[in-house]
């Protein structure tokens, strides 16, 4: 079993933003929650991520995770629908 990997909570705003910019090994998994507090939607998906383009929008509370054999989290962006928004990303 693999250990899971804790990334640093995320706050994010209208301006889609990098899950992490570090490089990190590939995971076999990457899982993204929306704080249970936010006020907004969270958007998530490329770096061409919007309010009319994304692959996930997380509601307060809400989780996605993505599997892969080799997934990279510098690859998948967030947006918020309203300043300060905070994601909790893990992976494993």
């Amino acid at each position: 079993m693999a250990a899971i990997k804790t990334l640093p909570a995320l706050t994010v705003g209208t301006t889609a933003t990098q899950l992490t910019n570090s490089t990190h090994s590939k995971w076999a998994s990457v899982s993204i929650q929306a704080d249970p507090a936010n006020s907004g939607q969270v958007f998530v998906g490329d770096s061409l991520v919007s309010t009319t383009r994304y692959s996930r929008v997380l509601n307060a509370g809400d989780w996605f995770t993505v599997s892969g054999s080799a997934m990279d989290p510098s690859k998948i962006y967030v947006l918020g629908s309203a300043a300060s928004q905070v994601v909790h990303p893990s992976g494993a």
